[in-house]
């Protein structure tokens, strides 16, 4: 029997879309290792001495997801992944699944090669690692780091069978996601534009709040017609499965996960680009996605009927998964 360790980067985190990519990794890893012994740790929150131990103890470590690589050197507790140089010093041979990197800015010198340290440190030569777009795979290859680009671990299970069965024809009832870090003067606009359309659009808009009350807050500062008759789903992602389980609902909105998260339940998701992740994976497997400056082009989408035609490399999939196999 193999120990089986996985950092989880849902816990500790504000953000649901975690938990939907941690749900699909755990589902993934257990199929390779159904009768093994796994245990958790958080990426979040600092680690300490139980996380070493069961490093020292596990077979395999995993990384699961997220957004959670960078060439950016910061102090521990600015990381999403709460590793020091020396605390990385005592965490070895982690394998990643689907993880993506988070910044398109040129670091400095000297905080890229404080990284690349921290992750020569603790991440395995030994295995090939499991990326989620093309441009995570360019920058950590560049890192000395053997990986493939397998997509997210969300869309694994996106065949071509199943990518036929979410529905084409648009809803009467949509549910809206925003991101609150994107707050500037413009983006208001754009959020007033964008449920100004969804208004007009439908019959009935949900919102989401992914981020909790940090996309709520934002939400209740936004100004446009109708937004009384808005309906705040429960905050959770028991809440957000339920809708999306109840009835025909489109999702339109810039929460990669939340429409990710919608197609798995096989509704239609117009996904709004707001930064590096939907648009990398986007353009590596061909989700409907629309960018941020080009909200004009969401109208035009929600009336036509498309099928979702998404191309996951399943050969790297397979690839990946088969160094694992006995």
């Amino acid at each position: 029997m193999n120990t089986v360790m996985l950092f989880d980067t849902s816990v500790a985190s504000l953000n649901i879309g975690d938990q939907i990519i941690m749900d699909a990794t755990q589902k993934q890893l257990r199929k390779l290792f159904p009768d093994d012994y796994f245990l958790t740790t958080s990426t979040h929150d600092i680690i300490g001495k139980q996380t070493f131990m069961i490093n020292e103890m596990a077979d395999f470590s995993f990384l699961g997801g997220s957004n959670i690589l960078n060439d950016k050197f910061s102090f521990r507790n600015k990381n999403q992944w709460r590793l020091s140089l020396f605390s990385s010093k005592k965490i070895n041979d982690v394998i990643s699944i689907g993880c993506g990197w988070s910044n398109y800015d040129v670091s400095p010198f000297i905080k890229k090669v404080l990284q690349k340290q921290i992750y020569n440190n603790c991440f395995s030569q030994s295995y090939l690692h499991s990326v989620r777009d093309s441009f995570t795979e360019k920058k950590f290859t560049e890192f000395g780091f053997p990986c493939i680009n397998t997509s997210c671990v969300t869309l694994w299970d996106f065949t071509k069978e199943f990518c036929s069965t979410i529905r084409k024809e648009k809803a009467d009832k949509v549910v809206a996601t925003i991101t609150y870090y994107k707050n500037s003067s413009k983006d208001y606009k754009r959020y007033n534009q964008l449920f100004s359309i969804l208004n007009k659009m439908y019959e009935h808009i949900y919102f989401f709040a992914q981020d909790g009350v940090l996309d709520l807050d934002l939400f209740n500062n936004l100004e446009f017609e109708g937004k009384e008759n808005v309906e705040i789903v429960t905050p959770s992602l028991e809440g957000y499965d339920l809708l999306l389980k109840s009835d025909a609902v489109d999702f339109v909105g810039t929460r990669l996960h939340g429409g990710i998260r919608a197609m798995q339940h096989k509704q239609r998701a117009i996904i709004i680009e707001i930064d590096n992740r939907a648009k990398e994976i986007s353009r590596d497997v061909n989700l409907c996605t629309v960018s941020w400056d080009e909200l004009e082009k969401v109208e035009k989408l929600i009336s036509s009927r498309f099928k979702n035609d998404i191309q996951i490399p399943f050969d790297k999939v397979n690839q990946w998964k088969d160094q694992f196999k006995s």
